[in-house]
């Protein structure tokens, strides 16, 4: 961010917080140089070149990526990332809903957030697919896949995870084991 701009950002703020919020910066820029923290794309647009924005000044490993542009308009109060941020998930939660409706021929799949708070935080986000849990992530970094994994319910259906990224694609990850799983079906019933 232009010097001129963290100037009017830290206007009105106490030294002892101005010097705070240095502070936690350049641990942030330090973790990066150490790369304990790496930096991501811009978490609304998917440009690469970006700035670490600090929701909350209490850890430096905890900042949201976002470009030049969109750093500026937080700041601004012009966006307001968590929303955008939100929007986009349920955005991608609701596509996911209308495809695997056509694909199952079932009208009762809909996501948690509408259906079930309780799913909801199991980290199931489409609900009624048959044979899967399925997680939809709508994010410019990498989830941590095997840890949602193994969060998710481990039941008898196979977990799956939705992974879209601007300008990437999409992609959905689950177990090896899973997969060998299906495989494994659609061998015995004559299919493959």
């Amino acid at each position: 961010m232009p010097i001129e701009e963290q100037n009017a950002y830290n206007h009105g703020n106490t030294l002892e917080e101005r010097r705070r919020r240095t502070n936690i910066r350049k641990k942030t820029n330090h973790a990066i140089r150490a790369g304990r923290l790496e930096k991501q794309p811009c978490v609304i647009c998917g440009a690469m070149e970006v700035d670490a924005h600090h929701e909350v000044y209490d850890n430096p490993l905890n900042v949201v990526w976002l470009c030049e542009k969109h750093h500026r308009e937080i700041h601004k109060k012009e966006i307001n990332v968590k929303m955008d941020v939100r929007k986009k998930g349920l955005d991608y939660e609701r596509k996911l809903v209308n495809e695997l409706k056509v694909l199952f021929n079932n009208e009762e799949i809909g996501t948690s957030r509408n259906l079930s708070r309780i799913k909801d935080s199991l980290k199931c986000d489409i609900l009624n697919v048959p044979m899967f849990n399925i997680q939809a992530k709508a994010t410019e970094h990498t989830p941590p896949y095997h840890g949602l994994l193994k969060e998710m319910p481990q039941n008898t259906n196979y977990n799956v995870i939705f992974h879209k990224r601007n300008n990437k694609g999409e992609v959905a990850v689950m177990s090896k084991d899973s997969f060998y799983e299906i495989i494994q079906m659609l061998i015995s019933n004559g299919i493959i």
